[in-house]
């Protein structure tokens, strides 16, 4: 497996992962995503000097997404998508590794974090298993969440 730098080609791509019917359920916000709206958010971001996006690959098939949004010079908050076939094989925490590292590499950031919804078990377990640390328990808009984080110098 190996990352390579999101483009806009990649807009269907991750317009389908984003608006899997799993994906949405564990998302945020759970309403599905307007392509007109997906492309307009994709070229910003595109464009946005503290937003990293890596398309994971295997194979020349694309896997799965990891995207780093900087918060301030120090931290940065993570977002993962996998291929829908691709959940419970263990690909998450392999390019959430990956993403970690590259981006630590291309960023001076230092500790990125991860919020994910207490439910989503299989996204804790994988950010546990690339060495991220649960450091609280909150609640964002009524939705209870687990803070996880990883430091540069952990990596």
């Amino acid at each position: 497996m190996h990352l390579r730098t999101a483009h806009i080609e990649d807009a269907r791509l991750l317009y389908d992962w984003a608006n899997d019917l799993e994906a949405r359920r564990m998302a945020f916000s759970c309403a599905a995503i307007d392509w007109a709206a997906h492309i307009k958010w994709l070229e910003k971001k595109l464009n946005d000097a503290n937003t990293y996006i890596y398309i994971a690959m295997e194979d020349n098939d694309p896997i799965g997404q990891i995207r780093f949004d900087v918060i301030n010079h120090a931290e940065a908050q993570v977002d993962i998508h996998t291929k829908p076939n691709m959940r419970g094989k263990g690909v998450g925490s392999r390019i959430i590794d990956l993403g970690v590292h590259r981006f630590f590499s291309d960023s001076r950031v230092n500790t990125i974090h991860a919020v994910i919804k207490q439910e989503n078990t299989k996204s804790r377990c994988a950010f546990k298993n690339a060495g991220f640390k649960d450091i609280q328990r909150k609640s964002i808009n009524g939705v209870e969440c687990i803070l996880m984080i990883k430091n540069r110098m952990s990596n």
